[in-house]
């Protein structure tokens, strides 16, 4: 703190108080003569400002490094505003140094936005936060942090005291910078909000975020959209989903969420408490899926999420009435998708034997009048969601549904995907959609 306290900012601030006889709180004498002395034009607007506002909006203003030098001397003095907005300024490294310089003086500001500043490395940014602490919402999104930036903030951000409520979005965190993240994600208490948004975490990097999900106890929103969460990472979020009692918003647009992860995510609804919203528009999500996951949802006595998004996924209209009859049960739920009646043509497959299968299957299931959450809950005795091949055999014997040894065979190779022993409901319906076409 106090090699930093050694900077150009805090040095002409303490010059200016000397030389002042009369102090002025607000700042403005302050700025006055920063202006002069670096060849900044003053700006009337933010000048006056500092003399009554408690929120100052300096975005896209076109500040620079000169410009940023000379506001945070003014706010080295000023104690009255706690909004600071200074994103879009191409303040680079050096521009950003003297922002957060003027944090190790400043105890009021509470609210900063730096956001799209190019700032590059994060090294004064941590530095900052390990000795300010009265910030407790802060935008560092757009600055081209790195995988090694991730490690500095990380850090900093889950020992900091006060910050609830922090924008990560669009850097450069992929893989190894996800792992960095994990023990601050899951180890935090303060953190009520997290934006990781348009960052490239994939991999077991996101594999470690949807644990951390899972272990954290205080988050009630984060934003992963437009990362590269896939069906191993997704089988991880609805463990998180599961487990997880504090969560209320999840937005994982624009993922690789795939099918057999949705579904999992919805099987995992059962358990949740807290949810509220759950984004996901823009996967690999089918119909039949989309289908899939309303039946289940039916069965739930209570359901605490009240939206389920999936924006930009274009369905028939014949899911509409499945989504009503959700409704009819669950007054308050809402099923957003974008929609169309049929997109196109699929292209017809080959003839081959678990098509065929299939075929009998749904033929049976149609004319019973039968979904495949029933279908599939008449042989899951234990409720797991999960059947062994025996069970499976075995229902399909009890059903009566006409299938040779052979076509049973295949099915069941066909249908567990994982090779586990077993095969569960995700798997259930995502096969009887890749071989329904």
């Amino acid at each position: 703190m106090h090699a930093v306290k050694n900077g150009i900012v805090y040095h002409y601030y303490q010059l200016v108080r000397k030389k002042r006889a009369e102090w002025d709180s607000t700042g403005q004498i302050a700025y006055e003569k920063a202006c002069k002395k670096y060849g900044v034009i003053v700006s009337a607007s933010f000048h006056d400002k500092l003399r009554y506002a408690t929120a100052i909006d300096l975005g896209y203003y076109g500040v620079g490094v000169a410009g940023a030098k000379a506001i945070a001397i003014a706010f080295c003095v000023n104690r009255r505003i706690t909004s600071l907005r200074v994103c879009g300024n191409q303040l680079g490294h050096e521009g950003a140094s003297y922002i957060c310089e003027m944090l190790l003086e400043n105890d009021c500001i509470t609210h900063l936005d730096m956001g799209d500043n190019n700032i590059r490395h994060a090294d004064d940014v941590a530095e900052m936060l390990r000795h300010n602490t009265t910030i407790t919402n802060f935008v560092l999104s757009e600055n081209n942090f790195s995988d090694k930036d991730a490690a500095l903030l990380a850090q900093v951000i889950e020992a900091h005291p006060s910050l609830t409520e922090v924008d990560l979005s669009s850097n450069n965190f992929g893989s190894t910078g996800g792992l960095h993240l994990r023990r601050m994600i899951s180890e935090s208490t303060n953190l009520v909000e997290l934006n990781l948004s348009w960052n490239k975490i994939r991999g077991e990097g996101a594999v470690a975020v949807a644990e951390a999900i899972r272990d954290n106890v205080g988050m009630k929103t984060i934003h992963l959209e437009w990362n590269g969460f896939d069906r191993q990472s997704g089988a991880k979020l609805a463990e998180a989903v599961a487990q997880n009692r504090t969560l209320t918003e999840l937005n994982l647009y624009s993922n690789r969420i795939d099918s057999q992860s949705f579904l999992a995510i919805c099987q995992a609804l059962k358990d949740n408490d807290n949810l509220q919203t759950l984004k996901i528009g823009k996967n690999c999500i089918t119909e039949e899926a989309a289908a899939a996951a309303l039946d289940l949802l039916k069965t739930y006595p209570e359901l605490k999420i009240e939206t389920i998004d999936l924006s930009d996924l274009i369905f028939s209209a014949a899911l509409a009435e499945k989504v009503k009859e959700v409704k009819e049960i669950h007054e308050d739920f809402n099923f957003i998708y974008g929609y169309t009646d049929s997109y196109g043509k699929r292209k017809l497959k080959s003839y081959d034997v678990v098509d065929e299968a299939l075929t009998f299957f749904k033929q049976y299931m149609a004319e019973n009048n039968i979904d495949l959450v029933t279908f599939f809950q008449e042989m899951d005795d234990d409720g797991s969601m999960a059947v062994s091949y025996d069970e499976f055999r075995e229902g399909l014997k009890v059903m009566k549904i006409p299938l040779t040894p052979l076509q049973v065979d295949q099915l069941i190779a066909a249908l567990d995907m994982d090779g586990d022993g077993d095969i569960d409901f995700g798997e259930l319906v995502i096969g009887a959609e890749e071989h329904s076409h």
